[in-house]
């Protein structure tokens, strides 16, 4: 009998752990929804380091890496919604979590040209945010051999 109650309070607590969660997000959903209400000069704004990375000339089984920098230089929190790149070839790695002004963040590109022919590439990666220009792209390029 003791194992049964145990059982069901681990149920219990469990199930208001999702509900928590859902929430939450819930929360975050509505709270994006209000800055995106915001006008232009009060909603975040993403700024690069650099929006362009050249590889060079490397070897096709070689997966090369670079991170993208970021920073909000707006005056509300910088929620990046979805990264991604235009080829199978490309994997992104990207800061989940709001960037509150002032704050930095990071995009990881990773251009893996095993599977596919050699010779000169160029990638870009779509960066999707509720910053001011919601949309920006990065430009991965370089040549395998």
């Amino acid at each position: 009998m003791r194992q049964f109650v145990s059982f069901l309070f681990l149920i219990l607590l469990i199930s208001c752990n999702g509900k928590k969660k859902q929430d939450s997000l819930v929360t975050d959903k509505n709270a994006e929804y209000i800055y995106d209400q915001l006008p232009d000069s009060l909603r975040p704004q993403i700024q690069f380091s650099h929006a362009e990375h050249n590889f060079g000339t490397f070897s096709n089984s070689t997966i090369k890496k670079v991170a993208f920098e970021f920073k909000n230089i707006g005056k509300s929190p910088l929620i990046l919604h979805n990264v991604h790149g235009n080829c199978g070839c490309v994997t992104v790695m990207f800061t989940k979590r709001p960037i509150q002004p002032g704050q930095n963040g990071s995009i990881i590109v990773t251009y893996n040209g095993r599977e596919y022919e050699k010779g000169k590439f160029f990638k870009e990666i779509v960066v999707n945010s509720n910053a001011v220009n919601r949309y920006f792209n990065l430009q991965i390029k370089g040549e395998t051999k």
